[in-house]
């Protein structure tokens, strides 16, 4: 019976073996294969740079954050608190896209420091500057903190400075002191410290600088050392205050001033709206979002759109040729059909036709994607960084079926309906 039912198609296909329109299919195929090509690599890409960036080292993106000030000098003096609550903090942490959030710990005490640039030894006088001490959680810090550690027994106390302090040194105060020279960070990491803390100058450390922060924007010292001047200092220094309205202030303002807080990306919109709505500022630049991953959704969506179009135009191209080959067969159609042959068979032998081509291509695209991505997309990636697996995504080869069976589907539809107006 299948024998038969074979010889049958053979025949068929044999008598209705009428040249198609060259030119038609020429373009319904370039058509569909730069479609297949276009849209299967838009989500290739899209697919292959999203997998990349999950897999890479998240962007550190930090901010500081501070309440407005804002009034008189008078309501200044008056405020008890300006720092943050531990609700308000919470309510910071859990917002979305924050993935940390930080707090600066003070050394409620007087500091000075005296710093000799040319050695305690060398020529010149020590720089002297009142400052402050702060703290942050380590987990913060983006420097190498195996200097990082202090004990009542330690001979140093260490002290991380921003970057651009040391610019200002170099371009600031050094062209325009004679004793200051210009240093370079190897320099200025040995240079003699001498650290006073109180308010009579009676308590002296030794300091050195460790590193230089290009994140943290103050004189930080390990948590260690911030609790146990605190203990020992803050109240010698609040007590002798001389105005009470003064030493309130002093007692009461122990909540953080500041916070560090790290988020996934740039804030965003609903972030910063809550920041403005209660009063919050943050102290720098905002970080910049991942570009890569935004650059890479454009451009996939931009080459989709254009592959989605051309699928359809080529789409219906492959249409419109079929529905002419159908007709340029219309006599040998009508032929078999007073032979005895059925409806059914005469649609087959077309859309066997149209399979074939169409596997043809379709599978061609699916193939130059794979070329594309191990050939250009790969290469390019590993250039910037971003590892890519090997093959196609699962994504794209479900598109790439959920095209294929949209396109075949229409396509045998429409070569039925021109079979049937024949008969």
């Amino acid at each position: 019976m299948e024998v038969m039912k074979g010889r049958i198609e053979a025949l068929a296909a044999k008598a209705l073996g009428v040249k198609g329109p060259f030119w038609e299919l020429s373009v319904a195929v370039t058509g569909c294969l730069l479609g297949s090509l276009l849209l299967l690599g838009s989500i290739q890409i899209f697919c292959d740079v999203n997998s990349a960036l999950e897999e890479r080292k998240p962007p550190l993106n930090y901010f500081t954050l501070n309440k407005k000030i804002e009034g008189s000098l008078l309501v200044g003096l008056l405020k008890d608190e300006d720092g943050f609550t531990i609700e308000e903090t919470k309510a910071i942490s859990n917002f979305p896209g924050v993935l940390e959030v930080g707090a600066f710990t003070r050394l409620r005490s007087e500091v000075m420091i005296h710093i000799w640039p040319m050695g305690k030894i060398g020529m010149g006088s020590a720089a002297k500057a009142d400052v402050f001490f702060e703290s942050v959680p380590d987990t913060f810090i983006d420097v190498d903190l195996k200097e990082w550690k202090w004990d009542q027994n330690a001979s140093y106390v260490p002290l991380i400075i921003p970057k651009f302090y040391l610019d200002l040194w170099n371009f600031g105060f050094a062209p325009t002191r004679a004793d200051y020279p210009t240093l370079s960070a190897e320099v200025a990491l040995k240079m003699p410290i001498k650290i006073f803390v109180g308010d009579k100058r009676e308590n002296s450390y030794d300091g050195k600088f460790v590193a230089f922060s290009r994140r943290i924007n103050s004189i930080i010292t390990p948590q260690s050392f911030l609790e146990y001047a605190n203990s020992k200092y803050a109240d010698e220094s609040n007590s002798s205050k001389v105005f009470s309205l003064f030493e309130s202030k002093a007692e009461k303002n122990i909540l953080p001033a500041r916070l560090i807080v790290r988020v996934d990306k740039a804030p965003s919109e609903s972030l910063l709206t809550f920041f403005k709505e209660k009063g919050y500022e943050i102290n720098r630049e905002l970080p910049t979002r991942d570009k890569l991953q935004e650059a890479s959704g454009m451009i996939s969506l931009a080459v989709g759109i254009i592959g989605i179009l051309l699928s359809i135009l080529s789409m219906a191209t492959f249409s419109s040729s079929f529905r002419l080959v159908v007709t340029r067969a219309a006599i040998p159609t009508r032929n078999l059909f007073h032979l005895g042959f059925s409806r059914s068979v005469a649609s087959r032998v077309f859309v066997r036709r149209f399979l074939k081509i169409f596997g043809i291509v379709f599978f061609g695209g699916i193939a130059l994607t794979f070329l594309l991505k191990e050939i250009g997309i790969k290469p390019l990636a590993g250039a910037v960084g971003l590892k890519m697996s090997s093959g196609l995504d699962i994504v794209t080869l479900l598109v790439a079926a959920i095209y294929g069976c949209i396109f075949v589907a229409v396509n045998i539809i429409i070569i039925r309906n021109s079979v049937r107006n024949l008969n």
